[in-house]
Parts: C-alpha cells; structure tokens; sequence
C-alpha cells in the first residue's frame, strides 16, 4: 500500500506577543483518509517552547476521514518580548512519508515595543534625626519614552516598616494607589514627564536601631519592561545619635 505524503504550510504565519494573535500550522496528508495518522514533528526557531508560546507536544493526529489538521502556536504574553520565530519541522515515520520541499514552516510571533523603566538611588543614605531637619532618600524613576502616559507599579520591600520608620512622597507624577499592606505603589506618568522622585523620609524615634533598608521594585506589565540590571533600588535610614 501507498504511505501517505504529508507536508506542512504555516496557513497563518504572523502571531504577537500580546496574546490575543495566534499562529497556525497546518500538516496536510495524501491520499486514503479511513485511518487517523500520528504525525511527528521537531520544533525550533528563537522562541521556546513553553516558555514563549503554549507547550506543544511534536506530535499531532490527522482524524479519520480528515486529510489535515491544524496545530496552534499561542504566545505568552510579556512585555518587552523580542520578536521571535517559530520553526515545525516534520519528522520522518515508517507510516508517511515527507514531502520534498514541504517539511517546514515558520509562524513569526511580532513582539512588543514598550518603555522601559528604570529605578536609581540618587540619594540612597537617609538618617533619624532628633533636631534640625530630618536627612531623607532619594529613588528617581525614569522611563524611555513620554509620548503617552503611563502607569508603573511598584513593590516596596526592606527592613524598615512604612509608618513606623519612614514615610514616603511623590514630585514628578501623582499617585494612583498605595497599598501599604501589599506592600504596592502604583503612579502615573503624565505625558511629557520623564522622570519621578521618590522621597523616603525617617520617622525618628527613641529606639536604638541598626540601619535599615527601603527598596523599591519595578513590577512587571504588558505597558513597561524594568531596564536590565535597573529594575530595584534602594535607600539606607542610618539611627539617629543617642
């Protein structure tokens, strides 16, 4: 008996990063379609698979009485993702046999250009002071486009507790909520604006203290991407003399 020849067409060849735009392959087969017919395949390209896009198995079963069938690339959505390539590769079986010409096909997924948002300790040493003025920190944020507004979240972490050992004020943008529970600082970016100050400011008390820590993170979102190795900062609060 004739094996069946099969081959590969990616029938759409464009998906995104964004989610909602999936790739297709579709592997088509010859002749007699009364069985089904497992079909293996490899998969390469500069996207992972299950890392970039939902996993995929390398291998797809054509139905009885159907003479193709369509394997899905779904991306994963990330912001700042590059654009990257999809690669299916028919492997060869005892049971079919690969058509000349036809055993690849690439579904390209468009990555997404978004700011990215950088976070630096422009004064990272703050102080308790008991008279005078009280020594503050600084953490400036700054992103890489201003052409819209934007809305970046924060993380605040450390040893030192909000209301307790610092407060914190925000020059350069408004705050859109603060949860100090979960620890979240969400401003927004008017249109234009570049850049944010973050001040942290000492609670000074009549406790002997260690120096302790305010940090600030960027979190992740489809809008912004954290500038490579500029994603976190953080501030010192020094005890005052006793």
């Amino acid at each position: 008996m004739t094996k069946p020849a099969i081959s590969v067409v990616a029938t759409n060849a464009q998906a995104s990063f964004t989610g909602s735009d999936t790739g297709t392959f579709t592997i088509t087969r010859t002749g007699a379609t009364t069985s089904p017919l497992t079909v293996q395949y490899a998969l390469g390209g500069t996207a992972v698979n299950g890392t970039d896009y939902n996993l995929l198995t390398k291998s797809a079963i054509i139905p009885a009485g159907k003479s193709s069938v369509a394997i899905t690339v779904t991306p994963k959505t990330g912001a700042g993702k590059p654009t990257k390539t999809v690669v299916l590769s028919l492997a060869a079986a005892s049971t079919y046999t690969v058509t000349s010409g036809a055993g690849n096909a690439t579904v390209t997924i468009k990555g997404i250009s978004v700011p990215s948002v950088s976070l630096t300790a422009t004064d990272p040493n703050a102080g308790e002071t008991v008279a005078g003025p009280t020594s503050t920190g600084n953490i400036t944020l700054t992103r890489s486009s201003t052409a819209s507004a934007l809305t970046i979240t924060l993380s605040l972490s450390g040893t030192a507790t909000y209301g307790k050992d610092f407060t914190l004020a925000v020059f350069g943008a408004s705050i859109s909520r603060f949860d100090a529970a979960k620890k979240l600082l969400t401003i927004t970016l008017a249109v234009g604006k570049s850049a944010a100050s973050i001040i942290v400011t000492p609670l000074a008390d009549q406790l002997v203290e260690p120096t302790e820590t305010v940090g600030l993170t960027v979190q992740p979102a489809l809008t912004y991407s954290a500038a490579v190795g500029k994603g976190s900062a953080t501030v010192s609060i020094a005890d005052q003399p006793h």
